[in-house]
């Protein structure tokens, strides 16, 4: 790896960082009036992450001299057999951006199940029955936990006459 994205990484975080202080300084204290106010929590984030940018953009230069132009990668490379896949990542992104479009029309005990068995195929798991344990049981355990226990409303689509609230 090039040592120089590091130093660019730090000073782009560092700068990061910049925006948000002056961002937060440009923050309306409103009427009320109170001791921390409104900016303190962005400008105090803004300046611990320009802080840490300028920390180790000043560390890169400090070892710029004593370390090579280029150092090794850190990390392990993909697994022989599971490889890393941007397809499969964006297949993911997708079928959770449709879960989230159709969610409120198809309702979760449909839906739901559907989309967990598509990524545990993804992920692997290619036996009918684990595939059909791990999928009932995970709707079952989520909506039993959000539904019941918590009372959290999923939206039931077309069975919301029949099953009604039930937590």
């Amino acid at each position: 790896m090039d040592k120089r994205k590091d130093l660019t990484v730090a000073l782009a975080i560092a700068l990061l960082g910049l925006t948000i202080v002056v961002l937060g300084t440009q923050i309306n204290l409103g009427r009320i009036r109170d001791p921390i106010g409104s900016r303190a929590l962005p400008i105090i984030t803004g300046a611990l992450i320009l802080a840490g940018g300028l920390f180790l953009a000043g560390r890169r230069l400090i070892r710029w001299k004593v370390d090579p132009a280029v150092v090794p990668a850190e990390g392990t490379s993909d697994e022989p057999d599971v490889p890393a896949s941007t397809t499969r990542s964006l297949v993911v992104w997708a079928l959770c951006f449709a879960y989230v479009a159709l969610l409120e029309a198809v309702g979760f005990l449909i839906l739901t199940p559907f989309l967990v068995a598509i990524l545990l195929w993804i992920m692997g798991v290619r036996r009918p029955v684990r595939l059909g344990l791990l999928t009932v049981g995970a709707v079952v355990v989520i909506f039993g936990v959000f539904d019941i226990l918590l009372g959290v409303r999923l939206p039931l689509g077309p069975l919301d006459p029949y099953i009604g609230y039930i937590g």
